[in-house]
């Protein structure tokens, strides 16, 4: 049986950004000196804001930070996902509605909100990248534990993992720790908080701080009109708000056993888990550009598995792409693409990074 490698994808959460490692040299004289685990906590943490989002079924709590004076807020988009309301809740304890969500890249897990904070403090950012072995901080709600602050150190300044770039640290993050900042040792902002290997010892990766001021916001949205829309299910007519997408090719799962495995999910408003029928339209494409598999499939809402994420067990549709199955080429990397048509709805996924195509 020829390699396999595992590969993590979150609904999505994929980003491309290329950092420059900044010089040692002269960093004290440039930047200040050095904080404290304590002064950067009481500097910083006034302007780390726990986000709490609301549907019917249930809610979720993430973090995030003020950007600006005006109340503007950074976070995660797979924080907000799924939600039309969500709160924003100061480490003083006020409460602010998200008011617009002013811009937002699925791609690279980033969502930029308005609230109707009107006097936040801003953190400061280091857009200029950062160095292997830097000490680091988070602060977030860990758990749902508001404002707790980690250290660690840069692992890997630069992680290519699903075709972009991350920032491998080893600072403690949890579920709830999503969106919140990374901190150089300065105080200053260099990430965005976003994913974690569940079964790693303490890999943790964040989104690089020039990816989230990249965002475009000139076309603002709410977080009403983005995560409800209208389709007809069996069920009567609902609203779909959201699906999740996930590969699964582990040498040790059944679920990818001898098979690329493609999981998604579909959810309605209320955040209950729908179960659908339709077609998935595939294509593998590697990196010659060149097609190596395509196809029309079925599934029915009984080819389903139960999969734990960072946000807990769910129940995800699954369709089965056998090895054997897949043309032989010039590379072992390629992007996924597929296309699901339930009833008269249909969406597109996020392209998915694949390893270890099969090869000549």
């Amino acid at each position: 049986m020829r390699k396999r490698s595992v590969c993590m994808v979150a609904v999505l959460c994929v980003i491309a950004l290329c950092l420059q490692g900044c010089s040692v040299l002269g960093l004290d004289s440039l930047m200040g000196a050095e904080l404290t685990p304590t002064e950067l906590y009481y500097t910083c943490a006034p302007s780390v804001v726990e986000i709490r989002t609301e549907a019917e079924g249930g809610g979720a709590v993430g973090s995030g930070f003020f950007c600006d004076n005006k109340g503007t807020v950074i976070t995660n988009y797979h924080v907000i996902e799924n939600f039309a309301i969500a709160k924003v809740y100061a480490l003083t304890g006020e409460e602010y509605a998200v008011t617009a969500v002013k811009g937002y890249d699925i791609k690279r897990d980033i969502a930029v909100l308005e609230t109707d904070c009107k006097n936040s403090i801003p953190l400061q950012f280091n857009a200029g990248g950062t160095i292997t072995g830097a000490t680091v901080y988070t602060i977030g709600s860990s758990l749902g534990m508001t404002s707790t602050l980690s250290e660690g150190i840069v692992s890997c300044a630069i992680r290519q993992l699903f075709d972009q770039e991350f920032i491998q640290i080893t600072a403690p993050i949890s579920p709830g720790n999503s969106g919140g900042p990374l901190f150089d040792a300065y105080g200053y902002v260099i990430g965005v908080n976003t994913l974690t290997f569940m079964g790693g010892q303490n890999m943790n990766l964040a989104v690089p701080i020039q990816d989230a001021l990249d965002v475009n916001v000139s076309n603002p949205t709410t977080l009403e009109k983005l995560f409800t829309r209208t389709t007809t299910s069996r069920e009567g007519e609902r609203k779909l708000n959201n699906w999740r997408v996930g590969y699964v090719p582990e040498e040790d799962s059944e679920i990818g056993k001898d098979a690329y495995t493609i999981l998604f999910q579909v959810r309605d408003q209320y955040d209950r888990q729908m179960k659908p029928a339709g077609s998935v339209s595939v294509q593998i494409i590697n990196d010659d550009n060149v097609s190596v598999y395509g196809k029309s499939l079925s599934f029915t809402g009984s080819d389903t598995v139960l999969v734990e994420t960072r946000e807990g067990t769910f129940e995800f549709m699954a369709v089965h792409i056998p090895y054997e199955d897949v043309a032989y080429g010039d590379t072992y990397f390629g992007m996924l693409n597929f296309t699901v048509s339930i009833d008269d709805y249909t969406f597109d996924t996020v392209p998915v990074r694949l390893l270890d195509l099969p090869v000549l």
